[in-house]
């Protein structure tokens, strides 16, 4: 009874707040009673699953550490947060789950771990917006064993859903901390391409360097000219460089 108490008095704080502000006051009160510890919650574009912005009662450095190390590019939460509806659960610093994860995102999963996270539960829902899909993220400072009944499980997926669906946008009244994310428009291919052909590499031993063939470097060097209105691919390089998409 008291689980479900909780989630009318954070419904009616939400009603009761004026501006963002005031609504992550009350998510932030929430999330530190139902997890211990720390709330992620923004934006990401679908199918993509490219993070629009951020925000975060996590620490600033680590945060600060996120960005400059690009982990919402590999981000393995995020992905679920892409993928489905549905409550999911991740758990830092097992060593079987690292197994299957990226290089970089067992990374992340290991600092997280570091700074005393145990894990997290993450929900995301279709947004109101086209294409964008609005996700909540509970990291837990306990052992998410002790989340393991399905009464806490449900009463988690009550909390992440009302998060998502009360908390809205910031706006220029905010003071909230907000990260907004800057993608290149250039995939990671794209972006390779272009950079070993400023270095003077020729298709063969493009392909032979990235692995793929020389069809398919032909294809990225085309793509990425055409989304950076390049004439040829030495047009596409000079645009990269200039706009800080490449560096040589």
């Amino acid at each position: 009874m008291s689980q479900l108490n909780d989630l009318i008095d954070m419904i009616d704080g939400f009603l009761a707040s004026d501006g963002f502000d005031q609504r992550w006051h009350v998510a932030k009160s929430i999330a530190r009673k139902v997890a211990g510890a720390d709330l992620n919650y923004g934006e990401l574009d679908h199918p993509s699953g490219a993070l629009k912005w951020m925000s975060s009662t996590m620490c600033p450095d680590y945060l600060a550490h996120y960005m400059s190390s690009e982990y919402y590019l590999t981000d393995s939460i995020i992905d679920d947060c892409v993928r489905t509806n549905e409550l999911c659960r991740h758990d830092f610093g097992q060593m079987r789950q690292s197994e299957t994860l990226s290089k970089k995102a067992a990374m992340m999963h290991e600092d997280l771990h570091d700074l005393g996270y145990f894990g997290a539960v993450s929900q995301a829902f279709q947004s109101t917006e086209p294409n964008t899909r609005t996700g909540a993220v509970l990291l837990a400072d306990r052992d998410l064993l002790t989340f393991g009944g399905p009464e806490l499980s449900l009463n988690l997926q009550r909390v992440t859903g009302t998060l998502c669906a009360f908390l809205g946008r910031p706006d220029e009244t905010t003071t909230a901390p907000v990260y907004f994310i800057e993608h290149s428009p250039l995939t990671h291919r794209e972006t390779e391409v272009l950079k070993l052909l400023a270095s003077g590499f020729q298709y063969a031993r493009m392909a032979e360097k990235m692995g793929i063939s020389e069809i398919m470097v032909r294809t990225h060097v085309k793509t990425a000219r055409q989304k950076l209105q390049a004439s040829t691919r030495d047009q596409a390089v000079a645009i990269a460089v200039r706009d800080g998409l490449i560096q040589i």
